[in-house]
């Protein structure tokens, strides 16, 4: 091989190397590290991308559904998991107040001993239980599937899957630390969206007939009433946003290239449909808006009614 420079039988010599060296290193040092979303490459059949040798990550914000882990590869991550919801552990914002409010309403345990102060103590004490017992799950370490969908806390949405091969989200259903709500996903093992959401509810219902978890608080007698009444709050404060926030006329977005605060201003859609039009355009693209009638949550009435706002690739699609 012929030398550069002379002095070094590598083929590089050690003048080189001495000049150019640090600006080499530091050029390397500056490229971006390649993300997670990169180490695999999605199942066709589900879109999502198997992540192994996950560890838990202790950090003060973790709960039973929302943790931080160290991947595999050394990378951390937050992670939100799909279709359930633990209770909230802190009480820091006007926001986490109001879904805590939501959470001790729909296990029926807003009138706990007679106060909301008590309530609130009970919901807590079950959010720490919730994020102790999904440490204990995750001991060793686990699995993760995902999309690499974001929500507006830079969380991962995910499947996570224990040692033992058991999936997280089931596991605080059953034992009564989390309830059957939230953005889903096909199951890694391809089970559809509305299948799943279906067996946890099953599962839930059978927490709850044997009391386990928050469930044995429950106040039977006051569950429909206080459940209403979150229904009825949570309808207000969709016609309002939608009041303040749905898109202008003549003002349209790409379903392939808006982002998560675009699409929830279309009219109806909001942060839970708005993360399952991002799940369904990983999946594939959409050609036409009249697609959209495959993403869970838009039916005809509500793809009728933002249409007039989208257009896919330049063509103007009125659904069609």
């Amino acid at each position: 091989m012929t030398e550069l420079g002379g002095g070094c039988r590598g083929g590089v010599s050690t003048r080189w190397v001495r000049a150019f060296g640090p600006f080499l290193l530091a050029a390397c040092l500056c490229l971006p590290r390649l993300a997670p979303a990169e180490s695999g490459s999605p199942d066709p059949a589900t879109g999502l991308v198997r992540l192994e040798g996950a560890e838990w990550w202790e950090e003060e914000r973790n709960d039973g559904d929302s943790f931080a882990v160290r991947l595999g590869d050394g990378s951390r991550e937050r992670l939100r998991l799909y279709f359930v919801d633990s209770p909230e552990g802190r009480t820091t914002s006007e926001t986490l107040l109001r879904r805590l409010r939501a959470q001790r309403r729909y296990f029926g345990i807003s009138g706990y001993r007679g106060s909301t102060e008590s309530s609130t103590r009970l919901a807590l004490e079950g959010a720490e239980r919730a994020r102790r017992f999904s440490r204990e799950q995750l001991r060793e370490p686990f699995t993760v599937f995902t999309a690499f969908t974001r929500d507006r806390h830079d969380r991962i949405y995910a499947f996570v899957e224990t040692v033992e091969g058991n999936d997280l989200g089931a596991l605080l259903v059953e034992a009564g630390l989390a309830r059957n709500y939230g953005v889903g996903h096909t199951t890694p093992t391809g089970i559809p969206l509305e299948e799943e959401k279906r067996r946890l509810a099953d599962l839930e219902l059978a927490a709850a007939a044997a009391g386990r978890g928050l469930w044995q608080y429950t106040d039977w007698t006051q569950l429909p009433a206080e459940r209403q009444e979150e229904r009825r709050e949570a309808a207000e404060i969709r016609a309002m946003r939608e009041a303040s926030t749905t898109l202008g006329a003549g003002e349209l977005l790409d379903p392939n290239e808006a982002r998560q605060e675009q699409l929830e201003r279309l009219p109806g859609v909001g942060p839970v449909r708005a993360r399952a039009i991002l799940e369904a355009r990983e999946r594939r693209p959409f050609r036409s808006v009249g697609e959209l009638d495959r993403v869970p949550g838009i039916g005809p009435v509500t793809l009728e009614r933002i249409s007039p706002y989208l257009e896919v690739e330049g063509m103007r699609d009125r659904g069609g």
